[in-house]
């Protein structure tokens, strides 16, 4: 039982915690006399003196309030509690995340093709607003059960980049900062080019999460920053078919193209990627199904790349320890991680991937990558 369980906000008395996050809890709430459900987040106690963070839990509730769309969390109400701490209420939802419907395996093209139309409808929304979500991913896509249909919302604008005025709000995110989930990241995201980020890093996001749904794999190789920030410089994106060779051609190309490394390559907004997939699935069956379970079972030694070895590195995946080398990355944020750190990941074969930030003008100003002898 956590400290507020059993107390009142309002006419709403908080029932249970639904989850946490890195800015904070997340509680489920019932209103006391007509029995309505709804959800609240509270900023975490230990963040309240943090100022910054402070003026991003409110940009998120503001964001979340101006964009009104079905398929974007409803947000009602926003105070503070006695003890100081920020809240907002916002809908309860009932249903899965998109992560969750993926583990469950076989998820069909119809489906897919389903999330990603209501997913850029309301994108179009997000991006005219000005706004670029930037941790786009399964486990913040909800699909909430009303009725016999599925709605898709869009959840957690926790680290979106959010037209402020003035100068503290612009400071809220400076070069060298990283935030989102590093293999959904694009790779301007990834190499923490804040002020350049454009609504073209959701798209590639989106691309990831397709690639995730038809392919069961993820395009690129490494789930901590660094990797990502190496794999980025030094290759492009694994194509879709060399994990699953039943993917139409037409689907394959929509979704590389969303996953290019110049951002003027991808497509231009969320609707054109819409309709581009919508394009390619045209005469396909809703029932297709492309992974099947023993494709995305976590247990499973899946090469992390064709040939049996991380591009540009001497690191033999197949005889490598699974827990080291597994497709199943997870979906760890990193919601603030310093430029002015330097972060080491050692591989087997004392391969290592060395990735060196400079802070003293918040700047990511150059990278170098060691390997070993025998690399390619």
């Amino acid at each position: 039982m956590t400290d507020l369980e059993g107390t009142t906000i309002g006419n709403y008395l908080i029932q249970k915690r639904l989850g946490m996050g890195a800015m904070g809890t997340v509680y489920l709430a019932v209103h006391t006399e007509i029995g309505k459900r709804l959800a609240i987040k509270i900023l975490s106690a230990h963040l309240t003196a943090d100022r910054n963070m402070v003026e991003r839990f409110m940009l998120e509730a503001r964001a979340i309030g101006q964009l009104e769309h079905p398929n974007i969390i409803e947000m009602f109400d926003y105070g503070t509690l006695e003890d100081g701490r920020l809240y907002y209420t916002m809908e309860y939802l009932q249903g899965e995340t998109l992560s969750q419907r993926i583990k469950r395996g076989k998820v069909t093209l119809g489906e897919i093709r389903m999330v990603l139309q209501q997913v850029c409808d309301a994108l179009e929304v997000v991006h005219r607003n000005g706004i670029i979500h930037r941790d786009l991913k399964p486990s913040n896509l909800f699909l909430a059960q009303r009725g016999t249909r599925i709605v898709v919302k869009i959840l957690d604008f926790g680290i979106a980049k959010i037209p402020t005025s003035g100068e503290d709000g612009e400071q809220l995110t400076s070069t060298g900062a990283v935030l989102g989930t590093p293999v959904y990241m694009s790779p301007e995201q990834a190499l923490a080019q804040n002020f350049q980020l454009t609504h073209l890093s959701d798209i590639y996001s989106l691309g990831v999460i397709l690639y995730k749904c038809l392919a069961g794999n993820y395009p690129i190789v490494g789930s901590l920053i660094p990797e990502v920030v190496a794999y980025h410089l030094l290759q492009e994106a694994i194509p879709i078919s060399t994990f699953n060779p039943l993917i139409p051609p037409g689907i394959e190309k929509v979704v590389m193209r969303c996953l290019r490394k110049k951002p003027m390559e991808r497509y231009g907004s969320a609707a054109d990627l819409g309709d581009a997939f919508t394009e390619a699935c045209r005469g396909l069956p809703d029932e297709m199904v492309f992974v099947t379970q023993d494709m995305i079972d976590p247990d499973l030694l899946v090469s992390t790349h064709p040939r049996g070895r991380l591009p540009g590195a001497g690191v033999d995946t197949m005889n490598c320890n699974p827990a080291e080398f597994t497709t199943e990355y997870p979906e760890t944020d990193v919601t603030n991680v310093s430029a002015e750190d330097t972060h080491h990941v050692r591989a087997r074969r004392e391969n290592t991937f060395l990735v060196p930030f400079s802070g003293r003008k918040r700047e990511l100003t150059f990278i170098r990558v060691f390997l070993d002898r025998d690399a390619v």
